[in-house]
């Protein structure tokens, strides 16, 4: 007879090798933190995926232009991911609309959208009245449908 170590036992003639209990039962330590790195990496993982959902529209030099009527209508990336505009008629400067025109914050439009239905009024008005307007009233904010803070109340 083969003599036995302490940790093995003979059932039915085969040698058995036990494990120590910690390996089959989880130690409650390591538990815990396994539940917290879990928890974490799913907070982790879920506030990437907020954030790349709620990116802002990107701007493209190239592509972010419009012409209209002899009118160059060129969009400009502003603070809090907003736009403003200038218009050029040929290679003159026109007008250039670099804050949000009703409430005089340093920041633009919340879409191009925006940003080129007020310049497309803009070269309305300079083609009939020979120069752009001086002021915005508020009233044409309500009249393009724009959608800033200030002109939904």
């Amino acid at each position: 007879m083969v003599p036995l170590a302490k940790d093995q036992m003979l059932y039915q003639g085969t040698i058995l090798t036990t494990l120590p209990l910690k390996h089959h039962f989880p130690d409650q330590k390591n538990y815990v933190m396994k539940y917290k790195q879990a928890t974490l990496l799913c907070a982790f993982v879920f506030s990437i995926v907020t954030a790349y959902g709620q990116q802002a529209e990107k701007f493209n030099p190239e592509k972010d232009k419009r012409e209209i009527n002899g009118y160059t209508i060129r969009l400009m990336p502003m603070p809090a991911n907003t736009f403003g505009f200038f218009i050029l008629k040929g290679n003159k400067p026109v007008y250039s609309q670099l804050s949000d025109p009703f409430s005089h914050r340093p920041i633009g439009f919340k879409s191009k959208e925006d940003a080129y239905k007020l310049a497309e009024w803009v070269t309305g008005e300079d083609s009939k009245n020979g120069r752009p307007p001086m002021k915005i009233p508020l009233s044409v904010a309500k009249q393009l449908n724009l959608q800033s803070t200030n002109t939904q109340q």
